[in-house]
């Protein structure tokens, strides 16, 4: 049984304030977390287009493209609607060796977005097919078997053809935009420790996941701040954990600070619940408008 202290810290104001690096679709380092992130841009090989075999390890992408994402398969010109962007696939590679600070970790490649339907592989084995170019998508590279030190190859098959089966649903000809193609957002390596707090697009819950965040019993004096945690346990034994949450204002200052116990299953699982009550001066902050027009109506 092992005992462990999650630590959440969730700001009220804006995260404008907070001195901290910022991805284009809002992803943000943890200070003080024992979660570690690389930047994972660099250093890609594209090919605009089929290429068989292009999923193996040993395939030669040696004359492909490098590239950085954020990337599109073809810059466009400023009006490319109605079908005159490209359309079809394209293959990104990336060889690698995980970083030996990722031993005693859970590794993770999360890609911000992916345009259109994905098909992903690591070391030439498919790991995961996904529909839709706007949400997040994670590997699991410690699954796979994948330790600190070892070489890696991650290769991507992105096809942003015309597909009903993810939005917009429709064919470009039909649209007033268009959606273009490729790796378009951020990609982060990711460690984090193997009881840790789940990602909340791959636990796939409604309203659950992650860091569930709402409020209740709001009024013109005070407001319930209510936290759902979930946290996933990858080792084979049970833990027992403490959720701790730091509510702060904006100007850093804990207002408030309250905390859960929790017994996660071996390979599972497990919700905290926490609640915080909240008066109106602790509340108060024009870069906090949810909360600020939930108690001045």
């Amino acid at each position: 049984m092992k005992k462990i202290l999650l630590l959440l810290i969730w700001l009220l104001p804006a995260m404008a304030f907070a001195q901290i690096e910022t991805s284009v679709a809002g992803f943000y380092q943890l200070s003080g977390s024992r979660r570690i992130v690389y930047n994972f841009n660099q250093g890609w090989r594209f090919h605009r287009g089929d290429a068989a075999g292009a999923d193996a390890k040993n395939f030669d992408d040696s004359r492909w493209q490098i590239v950085c994402a954020p990337h599109t398969v073809q810059l466009e010109p400023t009006e490319a609607s109605g079908c005159r962007n490209y359309q079809g696939i394209a293959w990104y590679r990336k060889h690698f060796i995980v970083p030996k600070d990722m031993a005693g970790k859970n590794v993770f490649v999360h890609f911000e977005a992916i345009m259109g339907k994905q098909s992903i592989y690591v070391n030439g084995r498919l790991v995961k097919e996904h529909l839709g170019g706007y949400l997040p998508i994670t590997i699991d590279l410690t699954q796979e078997g994948v330790l600190a030190g070892d070489n890696c190859l991650i290769a991507v098959k992105a096809d942003n053809s015309d597909d009903g089966n993810y939005p917009p649903g429709k064919k470009q000809t039909a649209l007033d935009f268009c959606y273009h193609g490729g790796m378009y957002r951020d990609v982060w390596l990711i460690g984090k420790s193997p009881v840790a707090m789940t990602d909340a697009i791959e636990s796939g819950k409604v309203a659950g996941g992650g860091v569930f965040i709402h409020y209740g019993e709001i009024s013109d004096k005070s407001a319930r701040m209510l936290m759902n945690v979930e946290v996933g346990n990858a080792t084979s034994s049970s833990a027992k954990v403490s959720v701790l949450a730091k509510i702060k204002d904006r100007n850093g200052k804990t207002v408030k600070m309250v905390k859960a116990p929790l017994t996660v299953n071996a390979k599972g699982q497990g919700v905290a619940e926490l609640r915080a009550d909240i008066n109106k001066p602790q509340l108060w902050s024009p870069e906090s408008p949810y909360l600020y027009d939930a108690i001045n109506p």
